[in-house]
């Protein structure tokens, strides 16, 4: 998928919601299927939270606002017509299963913790 496909929300800051700035649009005209994703942690991944049903991306938008819109906090939303995403198809599945005999793919075992907490006990001590 081409990132133009991508309609983004502003990002916002502390207590403030996305949807808050997004205003309601009804668009004429023949709809597709978007595909919605929130922003609810920031130095997060964007998450699916569902499909929307709207003519143009804006529209999207403000039917993502009336449907998803918990009042939680929402730094930013995404809308993509799902017919710019490839999906995987079932066969294809077995690409995304990792080995187990891979561990260096596991965060949990670069042991960053003990290293942080080595490192800070050494300097503590040090004039």
């Amino acid at each position: 998928m081409d990132t133009r496909e991508v309609f983004v929300s502003p990002l916002t800051e502390g207590a403030n919601n996305a949807y808050d700035l997004i205003s309601s649009t009804d668009e004429p005209g023949p709809k597709k299927t978007f595909e919605i994703y929130h922003l609810v942690k920031r130095g997060k991944q964007h998450v699916h939270v569902g499909s929307v049903l709207a003519a143009t991306p804006q529209q999207a938008m403000s039917e993502a606002k009336k449907q998803f819109n918990s009042g939680k906090v929402i730094y930013n939303v995404w809308a993509i017509a799902s017919e710019a995403i490839r999906f995987t198809t079932s066969e294809e599945k077995e690409l995304w299963v990792t080995l187990p005999d891979k561990k260096f793919r596991d965060a949990s075992d670069y042991k960053g913790g003990d290293k942080l907490k080595e490192f800070l006990e050494r300097n503590q001590s040090q004039p």
